[in-house]
């Protein structure tokens, strides 16, 4: 009780110091696998190579490679190696000669095997060895090995369990707390020793020592058995409990009777041993999470993790013992070498990876489908290679580049065609939430519209469950570790949270975040539009009633007072003018200046020629198409042009007005002037003059009056902007700077 508190303790301090300091003891861990395997990778160049090598032939033979045409054989052959320098020699069994190979005799007879490979690498250090009794001799030299003599399975094994014991940590420094991760780091520290030394073991050939391969293959047993049964551990209490604490200490001390068998060769086939614990293992694995899906299928969030392990985990496993473990059984040869499975069991530990860690690597988005795919494209590599291997040729360079040749011909076409079909359901998905957020947007109550949202949560969540809350929140955020998502409504106060998407297939992730985001990004957008459109069109009806009532009406009602008969005449025609400008302006389109100032020259000749007052309006640069006004400026132009000459009319008492215009930067300057009597200085300005200043100002320009020693003069300023270029290059339609509008 007393060791278990203080494992208890230990834990506990070293946990948190993980959580204190995650990213600086993660910079530490990647350090000691880099130092190791640089240590690894030094140790591989220090082993000499030799001119000869052994190699697993079919039905139990041994080839000599590297002295001509290969030397097959027989499984039970005996090997004799002497010494050219001073004639010792030794024999060693045929079938133990080949890198993958392993004794599996008594106790005694495995000494004898290690020692005379020791012999052998002292006498191949010494000169050359020659190889004695093969009906022709071979004399087997060693030299330096260089970087480029490393094998491709070398650097696989190497790569791989340096990103697999990463990987494991990474997934502990985010959740040092938690069994699954502690578990997932071990297996990973274990499984990453296991590959350095695979790598070691595989390939250096005959000149490595029998020691030296001895402790590599003992070190890499007892490491297969520690990953594998913190494997077995993790999926005994991941995602749910399924076996007590107790039982996992039973589990660990069975895993530790490899290492015990093949360290002291304790017993007889010490290796199929460890092989059958292993297997066993794996197997367990299977098995346990098998029931732990069975025990999820009513549990969305644990099945949600459930579904990476086991499209990559439970089939990885299960090819790895099938192409590795099983064909070394009673010293038979693997359909794939040790060393090129490594990439499996990266495949194995991504998928897990993403199942331990759940919300926080599913924020990888894209790059979720691309894990997916590379472990696919792990897998089908790994079976091309077994099959050529199998099938065409025993060259393990030659079945590499072959079954490369084969996996890119096959999965390049596969993948580019899944990106395709990926991309093509992002598109229909981001017309569907056009059409939903119009729904919603545009609904006609509040109830059509709430309906609309639920339509549109399922088709882009499928919760199974929906639930109002009262909480206010502005923005959409993931709760409860990815199992629900709080969603306000895009409109109104109403707000929702959801929980267990895709039908409780997985859990939230940000990508759903983002698509929550983007829809009331575009509800809003949308129904602002709405809102525009709804003020801009009270807004043109508004318009048009002041029209109607400032300039119609007010002209028609002083006609009905009038007797004389002219005057009524011109109330009427101003009142018509007024209509048709009200009339032309409903189009909401621009007027050409150049037909404006023509009408109005037309209308103010016949006013005033009515009145009998001579009318001076001299031609100008205006009268070409080169600027356009919008309604809002023209309206008010020709109100206060047709303003000004009723005041001459009615009140002036001229013989002759003059109205000038012209253009100057950008503004619009007319001048409209008489030699009446001028203002009266005892009466204050009417209401007619009031709108003409208010008209001009609601215009973005100015209105001044004055009288003047030859009667009154009027000047109106109204902003006109620029001439259009490309309307006097007989381009498109002519528009202003300034012709938008407000």
């Amino acid at each position: 009780m007393a060791s278990r508190a203080r494992t208890s303790r230990w834990l506990e301090r070293l946990t948190g110091a993980v959580a204190g300091r995650p990213h600086l003891l993660l910079r530490l861990c990647a350090a000691v696998i880099l130092a190791i395997s640089l240590g690894a990778l030094v140790l591989m160049l220090r082993i000499p190579i030799a001119s000869i090598d052994a190699e697993m032939g079919a039905r139990g033979t041994t080839e000599l490679v590297g002295g001509g045409q290969p030397i097959i054989l027989p499984a039970d052959a005996m090997v004799t190696f002497r010494s050219q320098r001073d004639g010792t020699s030794v024999i060693l069994p045929a079938n133990l000669l080949p890198g993958v190979a392993e004794p599996r005799g008594s106790a005694a007879e495995n000494a004898r095997y290690w020692a005379g490979r020791d012999r052998l690498a002292h006498m191949l250090a010494a000169g050359p060895v020659e190889i004695v009794g093969q009906g022709k001799p071979l004399v087997m030299t060693i030299r330096s090995r260089t970087v480029s003599d490393l094998t491709i399975g070398f650097w696989l094994s190497m790569v791989a369990g340096a990103v697999a014991a990463l990987a494991g940590l990474w997934v502990w420094v985010l959740r040092p707390r938690d069994w699954a991760p502690i578990m997932f780091a071990l297996s990973g520290a274990a499984l990453f020793v296991g590959c350095v030394t695979t790598a070691l073991n595989v390939s250096p050939g005959l000149g490595m020592s029998g020691r030296l391969d001895q402790m590599l293959m003992i070190v890499n047993y007892a490491d297969g058995a520690v990953c594998a049964g913190a494997l077995m551990a993790l999926f005994a209490r991941f995602p749910q409990p399924l076996v007590p604490t107790g039982w996992l200490w039973l589990l660990g001390a069975v895993n530790l009777v490899p290492g015990v068998v093949v360290g002291f060769d304790a017993l007889p086939n010490a290796v199929d041993i460890a092989i059958l614990i292993v297997l066993g293992d794996s197997v367990g694995i299977i098995v346990l999470l098998l029931v732990q899906a069975w025990r999820a299928r009513d549990d969305p969030q644990h099945r949600a993790g459930l579904m990476p392990i086991a499209l990559c985990t439970g089939i990885s496993t299960a090819l790895f013992c099938v192409l590795s473990m099983v064909g070394q059984m009673n010293g038979g040869k693997p359909l794939v070498m040790p060393d090129m499975t490594a990439p499996l069991l990266l495949a194995i530990y991504l998928g897990m990876g993403v199942a331990i860690t759940r919300a926080r690597l599913f924020a990888l988005g894209r790059w979720a489908l691309s894990l997916l795919l590379s472990a696919c494209a792990i897998i089908l590599f790994l079976a091309f290679d077994a099959i050529i291997l199998s099938t065409v040729t025993q060259a393990r360079d030659l079945a590499f580049f072959l079954s490369c040749l084969l996996g890119m011909t096959v999965y390049l076409p596969m993948r580019e065609w899944m990106l395709r079909k990926a991309e093509r359901l992002r598109e229909g998905q981001a017309s569907d939430l056009l059409q939903y957020a119009s729904d919603v947007a545009l609904a006609i109550n509040p109830e059509a519209a709430i309906a609309a949202w639920q339509d549109a949560i399922g088709a882009m969540f499928d919760p199974l469950e929906r639930q109002w809350v009262d909480v206010a929140g502005a923005a959409p955020d993931i709760c409860d570790k990815g199992r629900a998502l709080y969603l306000p409504a895009p409109t109104g106060e109403v707000a929702m949270l959801l929980r267990h998407p895709a039908g409780g297939a997985r859990i939230f992730a940000p990508s759903d975040l983002d698509t929550a985001s983007r829809f009331a990004a575009l509800v809003r957008r949308l129904a602002n539009a709405r809102d525009a459109y709804v003020r801009g069109v009270s807004e043109e009806r508004g318009r048009i009633a002041r029209d109607l009532h400032d300039d119609v009406s007010a002209r028609l009602l002083t006609s009905l007072h009038r007797t004389d008969t002219q005057a009524i005449h011109d109330d009427v025609r101003g009142a018509m003018a007024d209509i048709r400008t009200i009339v032309t302006g409903l189009s909401g389109g621009s007027q050409a200046l150049q037909s404006l100032v023509a009408a109005l020259r037309h209308e103010t000749q016949m006013r005033l020629e009515a009145a009998g007052i001579d009318l001076i309006w001299p031609l100008s640069a205006l009268d070409d198409d080169r600027w356009m006004l919008p309604y809002h400026r023209y309206r008010h132009l020709l109100s206060i042009v047709r303003e000004g000459v009723s005041n001459i009319i009615r009140h002036s008492g001229a013989t002759t007005a003059t109205l000038q215009m012209a253009v100057t930067d950008g503004e619009l300057r007319i001048t409209l002037s008489d030699n009446g009597c001028g203002l009266a200085k005892d009466r204050p300005h009417g209401n007619g003059l009031l709108n003409s200043a208010r008209r001009a100002k609601d215009a973005g320009g100015s209105f001044h009056i004055a009288t003047v020693p030859t009667g009154t003069r009027m000047e109106i300023i109204l902003p006109i902007g620029h001439a259009n270029q490309a309307s006097k290059d007989g381009g498109a339609s002519p528009r202003l700077a300034g012709d938008r509008r407000r």
